[in-house]
């Protein structure tokens, strides 16, 4: 299965329709072919099946363990990644990684919420939290526990190079990088103590997240807001 560690990925080949004589391709300004209709918000053309995800964005966007990665989308702030990596996330590959990092066992996924660019007096960034995910009654949920709580930001290491830092506790932490597509909607997180990386989805419809009397506060954690499962920024 090819990931994302290639540095330019899957491009999309182009769906041709045509006006008049004019062809035209996915992002092609409206009006639009048959089989294709107008994104309204956006003035392109994008095909009939193609709907508007949670995210906003395509519904093809989504994305599961098995499905190819997209093209890399380049970085040019410390919002930009932390816009991307907002939001729930399966693990599915690198988990040896993250065992190595101090994962629990019974992690399935990270979620790295809502963080602060502005600049520390280290030349780091503020950051966020973070928080390891466990299988809970109706999906995944935070683990309970110091164990399952991180912190993490983004150091900006010179024009469009930066460094994710996470960490365990106040003194320590593990630095990587991140590779982004945002669609399929992947990330890959390259972790430089060993040079080995894990690449991480959005939890999908067959992880639903749990919503009113299924909420549960019980030994595995408290349940994440359903707002985080959608990319913000």
């Amino acid at each position: 299965m090819i990931r994302l560690t290639s540095l330019v990925l899957f491009t999309a080949s182009l769906l041709v329709g045509c006006v008049g004589n004019r062809s035209i391709g996915q992002d092609q300004s409206c009006p639009c072919a048959p089989g294709w209709s107008c994104d309204t918000t956006k003035n392109v053309c994008v095909t009939e099946s193609t709907g508007a995800g949670d995210d906003g964005g395509p519904a093809t966007c989504g994305a599961t363990c098995s499905t190819p990665a997209g093209t890399v989308q380049a970085f040019t702030s410390v919002a930009d990644i932390y816009a991307a990596m907002a939001g729930t996330w399966q693990i599915c590959s690198g988990d040896s990684l993250w065992r190595s990092v101090g994962a629990p066992a019974d992690v399935i996924g990270v979620e790295y919420a809502s963080a602060s660019s502005t600049l520390t007096a280290t030349g780091t960034t503020v950051g966020g939290n973070m928080y390891y995910l466990v299988a809970g009654p109706s999906g995944p949920i935070r683990g309970s526990g110091f164990a399952y709580q991180l912190t993490y930001d983004i150091s900006p290491e010179g024009p469009s190079s930066f460094q994710l830092n996470m960490h365990a506790a106040p003194n320590s932490g593990f630095p990587g990088s991140v590779r982004y597509s945002p669609c399929p909607t992947e990330l890959e997180l390259l972790f430089l103590e060993g040079g080995d990386s894990s690449v991480l989805v959005h939890f999908g419809s067959d992880w639903p997240l749990p919503t009113g009397d299924d909420a549960s506060t019980d030994s595995a954690g408290p349940p994440i807001d359903a707002s985080a499962t959608s990319q913000q920024g």
